[in-house]
């Protein structure tokens, strides 16, 4: 595995490495994304040592860490697509039309949502509320906690105002709740159960 000789170099890839494992996920717009680019085969093959894999979304313009390839799902990882997947029922609740938000609708959306508001315990429908305690959200205290989390890892951008962005990389979450979407319109064999 070759180092770099410059230290400026040395020093961008430890911020890289560092932001992927602290859980970021680099998007284009991000410093290290192209410095990421240019030197793909080093930050593979040296987070290939630590059983982790460097992993370019399908759709392009973000990377992100797995560990050993492997998608598990998490207590805050299944906190954070509810969120979203709520989130995107209650904005496409506000169309007129019944037609449903877009992915590109949520990120150019620039002054973004307030979700805190939005997402309120006190504001979900029954099976929205239930969801939500299922995964231990039992708190807006709770909510807020997650938000902050999905900001961090840069899911999310909170704005001066308090309302929430959100950033190219949610497309992770949204193929996830893409996922679920299809999951549920699946026919059950033998009609429903009574």
């Amino acid at each position: 595995m070759k180092f770099f000789d410059e230290e400026i170099k040395r020093k961008e890839f430890r911020n890289a490495i560092w932001n992927l494992l602290r859980g970021h996920n680099i998007i284009q717009t991000d410093t290290e994304f192209p410095f990421i680019e240019e030197n793909h085969d080093l930050f593979v093959e040296y987070l290939d040592l630590l059983g982790l894999d460097l992993t370019l979304h399908p759709m392009g313009g973000l990377y992100y860490l797995q560990k050993d390839g492997k998608q598990e799902e998490t207590r805050l990882s299944a906190q954070m697509c509810l969120i979203f997947f709520v989130a995107v029922q209650k904005i496409s609740d506000t169309f007129e039309d019944g037609d449903t938000v877009s992915i590109f609708d949520l990120i150019n959306k620039f002054e973004g949502y307030d979700l805190e508001t939005m997402l309120s315990l006190g504001g979900l429908d029954p099976t929205q509320a239930n969801a939500f305690r299922d995964v231990n959200i039992n708190t807006n205290e709770d909510l807020e906690k997650v938000l902050k989390t999905m900001t961090r890892v840069r899911f999310l951008e909170k704005l001066e105002d308090s309302n929430y962005r959100f950033r190219r990389s949610i497309i992770r979450l949204s193929d996830v709740a893409t996922s679920l979407h299809s999951y549920e319109h699946i026919p059950v064999e033998g009609g429903e159960e009574e």
